[in-house]
């Protein structure tokens, strides 16, 4: 019989424990988490009216190579290399990043086995605050920009996420294999290659070892 794989989202809104466990309360506080949720049912329907077997992904915050620079991580990285500051709403939420390249093998496992219905989180186990991601692009780039917080504060913020990834360790045999700091570093030596492709005549900037 055929199988499917879901690619679901954060829908825990704001939780009530850490880390945050498949079988937390679910609490979407925005469309798009509310829509995927929806969606989540519709797989819970599906298998149980057809014997159809689904695994339900639900990846923390991802990052990688060629995100859309109005997400948070492409923003910072982009105003470290190109502004004389670092201008951010709010320096305090916390949020579980999990590296693109650790998410795509997540799916690949999760193709390779699948019983029934089952829901895994994907994320990396830990918390980074944005003002840590600040100071990691920043160590990295060698550069001490002033880092300016707005004090704006987002309607329905969750101010902190950590995935409890047990689940996927046990079942998929999935564990993330970047850091954070190795993710950063995998984006920034592609962003300052493409500064370096077009300003032929510059020196390629050197990333800090670690």
């Amino acid at each position: 019989k055929a199988s499917l794989t879901f690619v679901s989202a954060y829908i825990y809104g704001n939780p009530e424990t850490l880390p945050i466990r498949e079988d937390n309360a679910i609490r979407p506080n925005n469309p798009y988490a509310q829509s995927k949720y929806l969606a989540e049912q519709l797989c819970e329907f599906y298998a149980r009216e057809f014997d159809l077997k689904i695994n339900v992904i639900r990846p923390f915050n991802a990052y990688g190579i060629g995100q859309d620079k109005r997400f948070l991580i492409p923003s910072i990285i982009n105003q470290a290399l190109h502004e004389d500051s670092i201008k951010l709403h709010d320096l305090s939420p916390k949020r579980d990043y999990v590296y693109l390249s650790d998410l795509v093998n997540a799916l690949i496992c999760s193709m390779l086995f699948i019983d029934n219905v089952s829901v895994y989180n994907i994320g990396s186990g830990n918390s980074i605050s944005v003002k840590n991601i600040v100071d990691a692009v920043q160590n990295l780039l060698g550069t001490d920009k002033p880092t300016i917080s707005e004090g704006i504060l987002r309607k329905n913020e969750v101010y902190e996420t950590v995935a409890d990834i047990t689940r996927a360790n046990i079942e998929l045999n999935w564990y993330p294999k970047y850091s954070f700091s190795e993710g950063l570093k995998q984006i920034l030596e592609h962003e300052l290659k493409i500064i370096s492709e077009m300003k032929t005549d510059s020196p390629f900037m050197k990333i800090k070892s670690f």
